[in-house]
């Protein structure tokens, strides 16, 4: 999909500030590349497709995140720990290598060797799908847009932003009903 540009920017202005924005925030990537955090690894688990929660309403995603993190801390991530002990333990799926580890059945190590090798390889696998299925989305977004355009401008912009969600979600109901192109319900601040 092409773009042309809407605001009339010179691109070889926009070419520059890219240039100069990647100089800027380099460090910072950098930085993000050598840490990780607890919301990160879980949308590792969800992106390899582990969904689905406990009977307390926990998601599993969570329960294997805090299992690993107990055994052998985030500062590698969770793949290579998770995809070990799925081959390890021959579990048919992540699901049920979380309720093993939700019930302390299950001991994570780091892997080394052969064994880092094939995690990541199988993790790779996992997360493929992942990608695969995001690109999908992603095209049937693309000629979804292509089919239908742009609405024709200006475009009517509405924020809802009551504080109480309840109220919310029919104002933003309605205002679609009533032809608004964008709602934005802001939910804090």
């Amino acid at each position: 999909m092409t773009h042309s540009s809407k605001l009339g920017l010179d691109p070889s202005a926009v070419r520059a500030a890219r240039e100069l924005a990647r100089i800027a925030g380099q460090p910072i990537v950098d930085m993000a590349r050598s840490h990780t955090t607890v919301s990160v690894e879980r949308a590792v688990l969800r992106l390899a497709g582990l969904d689905g929660a406990d009977s307390d309403g926990m998601p599993w995603v969570n329960r294997l995140v805090d299992a690993v993190r107990e055994t052998t801390g985030l500062e590698h991530g969770v793949a290579l720990p998770v995809w070990d002990a799925l081959a390890a333990g021959g579990y048919p799926g992540l699901a049920a290598l979380a309720r093993d580890a939700a019930a302390g059945k299950v001991k994570f190590r780091l892997p080394e060797g052969r064994d880092a090798v094939a995690a990541r390889a199988a993790a790779s696998g996992s997360l493929a799908q992942g990608f695969a299925a995001i690109d999908a989305r992603r095209r049937e977004r693309e000629a979804l847009i292509e089919a239908t355009s742009d609405p024709p401008r200006p475009w009517i912009y509405l924020i809802v932003a009551t504080g109480d969600i309840y109220e919310d979600i029919p104002q933003a109901q309605a205002a679609a009903r009533e032809g608004a192109d964008i709602i934005a319900v802001i939910r804090s601040t």
